[in-house]
């Protein structure tokens, strides 16, 4: 795909303008629910998102992480409903950002019509979503994921590519350093909630389905501003690898001494924030998928020089993680949360036998959001009368993508991963790439016992790690 190299770095009425638009959403979301109050902190941002939706775009990923906490747009004195409206803020920002880089976007886009056909799996990947629209049994919730999971996400992904391509290196800087700085912060509420401070009531309502702090096998497990503790630990699994790759990077790419702290201490910090959050998820899907991420960090951070033959370094690999599982699993029959063997681990395999029943009366698929909805005919009889009964997805990424899109679907996401880890391998030298590849090779470990993709900041993450795979960036070699 043609690359344009133009290298447009943040000026200062690019911060001053970041800064104005910062400003007025923080007025539109919290100042109240009420149209008069939104509309005055909307009069500010939008204004300025159509004038610059470049910077605009920078505030989906920092408040894609919001989305248990939606916005009020209009309160139920308006009669549209009594219960008011509500959407998730990311989505707002996003639909304002569209409206500036429509027409520009479009004309240029057509322009590139060929480099377009080389993304013909995202063309695959929206029919699945639409297939996945088509078969559902319930239109409402299932129109409702094809716009938070398929169509936003890749309008995302198509106004991340289309400026970044145009404003260089510098421009993807500020939109990962936007999203990292939603990690941050969801990382720290979290790490704040297990030390007895919960600040998620002040930073908004949620419409999650359990309590912010749960007692369970022995710990306490936090929520964060999200709904679960495990949508916590899948939301820090795919910060923290990319924010420590950063700052490997800035430590050790330039003089030493002091300034190696001044260089690498934000990413630092964000990588510990984020790593904090998912400690006190207590997901054991978090732990396994950040071991995964880890070890691909270390792979791809330390020089080759210092590896030993490939030959050597496989075997030793594969004992090496042997003994620690094995370390891991003697230390969890201590405490029950960590217990391999213990209930929890059961209901999983139980829950796939039933989504795998699920699929074979349905090898199509049953549709965008309708998990939840049938398993109750396919729940095994020891689970019924618990809180399983209310189980929205089959915790594993290949069920889950086939039951929701069907073949197309698990085909599509096949496709896009292929590529991603092409592209990466192919231009490996820089630390976002690097970054990107451990978040996603720990999401993909997570994901064979969670979920992989069908939560907001999940979708948005995914596309975020593929445009990191397919825009220029700045080589930088890894390992100093």
């Amino acid at each position: 795909m043609r690359q344009d190299r133009v290298e447009v770095p943040p000026s200062r009425p690019d911060t001053l303008t970041l800064i104005a638009m910062g400003l007025g959403l923080i007025i539109a979301y919290r100042a109240s629910a009420q149209l008069p109050i939104t509309a005055l902190g909307l009069a500010i941002f939008m204004p300025l998102a159509l004038w610059r939706p470049d910077l605009a775009l920078a505030y989906v990923p920092l408040t894609v992480t919001l989305y248990f906490m939606p916005k009020g747009l209009f309160d139920a004195r308006f009669g549209i409903r009594d219960s008011g409206i509500y959407l998730p803020l990311h989505e707002v920002v996003l639909l304002i950002t569209l409206a500036g880089a429509s027409v520009r976007w479009v004309r240029e886009m057509w322009g590139e019509r060929k480099d377009l056909f080389s993304l013909a799996p995202l063309g695959l990947f929206f029919l699945a979503g639409l297939w996945g629209f088509a078969i559902a049994g319930d239109k409402g919730s299932a129109l409702r994921e094809l716009r938070w999971l398929i169509i936003e996400p890749l309008i995302f992904f198509g106004l991340l590519i289309f400026y970044a391509r145009r404003r260089g290196s510098g421009y993807t800087t500020l939109i990962v350093g936007f999203w990292l700085a939603g990690g941050a912060i969801s990382g720290l509420v979290g790490v704040l909630q297990f030390l007895g401070l919960n600040l998620a009531p002040l930073i908004g309502t949620k419409v999650g389905f359990s309590s912010d702090m749960i007692p369970v096998d022995g710990v306490l497990r936090v929520t964060g501003i999200y709904g679960h503790p495990n949508n916590l630990g899948l939301a820090m699994g795919r910060f923290w690898p990319l924010a420590a790759a950063l700052a490997h990077v800035a430590f050790w790419d330039g003089p030493g001494g002091m300034a190696r702290i001044r260089r690498s201490w934000p990413t630092l910090l964000v990588t510990l924030l984020c790593l904090g959050g998912l400690l006190v998820s207590f997901s054991r899907g978090a732990y396994l998928g950040a071991a995964a991420g880890a070890a691909t960090l270390a792979l791809l951070l330390v020089p080759s020089r210092l590896l030993p033959p490939r030959r050597i370094l496989l075997p030793l690999l594969a004992l090496g993680g042997l003994a620690v599982l094995g370390g891991l699993a003697l230390l969890s029959m201590n405490v029950q949360r960590f217990n391999l063997l213990g209930a929890s681990s059961g209901i999983r395999v139980q829950t796939w036998a039933s989504a795998l029943a699920m699929l074979r009366d349905h090898p199509l698929g049953i549709g965008l959001d309708q998990f939840g909805r049938l398993y109750p005919q396919y729940i095994d009889p020891a689970l019924v009368g618990t809180n399983e009964i209310h189980t929205a997805h089959p915790h594993n990424l290949l069920l889950d993508i086939t039951l929701r899109m069907g073949p197309l679907g698990l085909l599509a996401f096949v496709w896009l991963l292929v590529i991603f880890y092409r592209r990466v391998i192919q231009h490996m030298g820089t630390p976002l790439r690097i970054g990107a590849a451990a978040a996603m090779t720990a999401a993909l470990v997570h994901g064979l016992v969670d979920s992989f993709y069908f939560w907001p900041d999940l979708a948005f993450a995914f596309w975020l790690m593929l445009a990191l795979s397919m825009i220029t960036l700045r080589s930088s070699p890894p390992g100093g």
